[in-house]
This record gives structure tokens, C-alpha cells and sequence, in this order.
């Protein structure tokens, strides 16, 4: 799943998006509840990878838990890559799974140094 788009899937899950950046690269974090599956997920897509087969810095899919119940495991994957994402994110992400949220898609980002929902 591409995080360049927004996912066909919208009906089944919510979706947060996050652009910045990671080591140089423009990156996207896609994350949010899986609600099919009851757990969380968070994918970190190369924007600009060479290897569009595997665009991704770090992939949930690819973790022994890939669906954990709690978002804690991908803050740390997050600080772990030194990637920064909005508090604000983080907990509407948390919100969805204790509502079990789904038809959602948000985009996150900071316009002149404020914090945007749209």
C-alpha cells in the first residue's frame, strides 16, 4: 500500500498523513486504526525512492506485531528514526482506536510554523 495516494480502503480504516523529513528525504507517515483487524498501523515511505518496489523506511507489515493494540510500539519506531510528528496527530491516531474509527482520512501538517488539520 502506497501512502502516495489515499488508500481505496478508506472505508475500513482511518488514515493520517505527515510529510517531513528523514535524513534528507522527503518522507510521508501514513498511520491510523486498521479496524478490520482491531490494531494500529504506520507505514514511512521514501517519497523519492529509486527502489519503487520498496519504498518504505519502515513498514508495519514487516514487524512481529504489525497490527499492535496500542500505537506505543510505532512512538518508538518514530523517536528510534528521529522522525517528529504532530502530538496532535498521535492522539486523534489513539482516539480512532478507542473508537474504533473508521471512514476517516486526515492530513497533518505546520504552515508557518502552525499546526493544520484539514
Amino acid at each position: 500500500v502506497s501512502c502516495k495516494g489515499k488508500d481505496k480502503r478508506v472505508g475500513v480504516m482511518s488514515q493520517h498523513f505527515f510529510e517531513t523529513e528523514y535524513k534528507g528525504k522527503k518522507v510521508k507517515v501514513f498511520a491510523g486504526w486498521d479496524r478490520p483487524l482491531q490494531g494500529f498501523f504506520m507505514i514511512v515511505e521514501d517519497l523519492d525512492a529509486r527502489d519503487k518496489d520498496n519504498p518504505y523506511i519502515y513498514n508495519n507489515l514487516a514487524q512481529r506485531d504489525s497490527h499492535p493494540k496500542t500505537f506505543d510500539p510505532f512512538i518508538h519506531a518514530l523517536v528510534d528514526l528521529g522522525i517528529v510528528i504532530p502530538k496532535e496527530m498521535i492522539d486523534e491516531i489513539v482516539a480512532d482506536g478507542i473508537s474504533d474509527m473508521r471512514y476517516k482520512v486526515v492530513e497533518h501538517s505546520y504552515e508557518n510554523g502552525k499546526y493544520v488539520r484539514k
